[in-house]
């Protein structure tokens, strides 16, 4: 058996923590408590990703791809697979890749 290994491409990504007004809507529901003096009603933020809800809590990023896929990320996840670029270094990619939107 050969054991191979691989990484990931390069990629640079846009991405944004959420905050309030960010959202594509909200998604009101009641919430069953254990007793009738403990239920209430919640309001959930919500992004539209592929005609799906995806729900947001505060301190998730939103994860935009080249080709406009977007993502929702927990913080953890987000710093276990990103690291951020600095101007330096994306001037440097700037002179070797064209960056530019097509």
């Amino acid at each position: 058996m050969i054991n191979l290994k691989y990484m990931t491409r390069p990629l640079m990504v846009d991405a944004e923590i959420f905050r309030p007004g960010m959202e594509s809507g909200i998604y009101k529901h009641w919430v069953e408590g254990r007793e009738p003096w403990d239920s209430y009603e919640a309001e959930d933020p919500y992004i539209m990703i592929n005609y799906r809800k995806v729900f947001l809590r505060y301190g998730d990023w939103i994860v935009t791809y080249p080709k406009g896929r977007k993502e929702v990320m927990t913080d953890s996840e987000f710093n276990n697979k990103f690291k951020k670029i600095t101007d330096e270094v994306d001037r440097k990619l700037s002179s070797i890749f064209d960056l530019s939107e097509k």
